[in-house]
């Protein structure tokens, strides 16, 4: 749709009931030619959570952003410029509703500024809980002490649970499980540890 010199609106519809969908059904208003304004705001959640803010024009990509988008409570973040969109990254996890501010200083390519103010209230959704494994291959016997590293979030303890497959067991083991298996295990090891972390 080309931008005109008079405000124009876009309306949105979908007549394939299982299509893809990566922009909602409705009306989108279009600025008219020449008025450089801040349109909307879309958040991502993963891989990472960002913040993506769009503009109806091509911003200028060498002006310098310090202190033009920040959170109101200061809250560290990065700032990338791509066409008409500034991405927001947040240095740290939010878990929180954040107010951000778009200041009057942004430009577009043509120089002009935005003329005002705007704060924005961004929701962010908590991570689900996860416990991840995040070493590789399986834990053998040894002679040494071994470290199972694993990464947690959002949850306050976790409890672990050691099984020992005997080595007499381990045909059968192999017989419904590969290495990585844990299907009936019961059958084959037994439970020698058990203990909660915090």
């Amino acid at each position: 749709m080309e931008r005109i010199k008079i405000a124009q609106s876009l309306t949105l519809t979908w007549d394939i009931p299982n299509a893809v969908r990566t922009i909602p059904p409705g009306t989108f208003e279009v600025p008219p030619l020449g008025e450089f304004n801040m349109m909307n705001i879309t958040t991502e959640e993963e891989p990472e959570q960002v913040i993506l803010v769009h503009f109806s024009d091509p911003l200028n990509s060498k002006q310098n952003m310090n202190g033009l988008v920040y959170f109101q409570d200061q809250s560290p973040l990065s700032l990338a410029i791509d066409k008409n969109t500034i991405r927001v990254t947040p240095k740290t996890h939010q878990i929180k509703d954040q107010v951000l501010i778009i200041t009057s200083g942004i430009e577009n390519r043509s120089g002009n500024k935005l003329g005002e103010n705007s704060e924005m209230i961004v929701h962010f959704q908590a991570a689900p809980p996860e416990v991840r494994y995040t070493g590789k291959g399986n834990i053998l016997p040894g002679e040494n002490q071994w470290i199972v590293p694993f990464e947690v979030r959002n949850v306050t303890e976790v409890k672990i649970t050691i099984l020992k497959i005997y080595t007499n067991n381990i045909l059968q083991f192999l017989q419904v499980n590969n290495l990585n298996g844990d299907y009936e295990m019961n059958r084959v090891g037994k439970e020698i540890y058990t203990g909660n972390y915090v």
